[in-house]
């Protein structure tokens, strides 16, 4: 067990723990590219698989909603489907009336 993480990551590394973390999850590994947030339905809550994933490739949108685990992000494999924070808090207010 490391004793300290490195504060910068390879993206190989972060390809091969994603790949290792989706192991135990029915998630597409190859889902890489966050397109939305949404509100799952009452009493259910993100998963551990989806909360490690976004942390490794989007930490700053994780920071938004890590206190919040009724909230899952969505993710594409198409490169094209990928929307900035921006857009995806917009979109979020947006659908949720804020």
């Amino acid at each position: 067990v490391p004793i300290n993480v490195r504060e910068v990551i390879s993206k190989l590394e972060i390809d091969a723990m994603i790949k290792a973390l989706s192991l135990n999850d029915a998630e597409d590994p190859e889902k890489i590219y966050c397109k939305n947030v949404k509100r799952n339905a009452v009493g259910k809550k993100r998963s551990n698989y989806n909360s490690d994933k976004i942390r490794l490739l989007r930490a700053s949108l994780y920071e938004k909603f890590k206190d919040d685990e009724s909230i899952s992000f969505c993710f594409s494999r198409n490169p094209e489907d990928h929307k900035s924070d921006e857009e995806i808090l917009k979109r979020f207010a947006k659908s949720n009336g804020i």
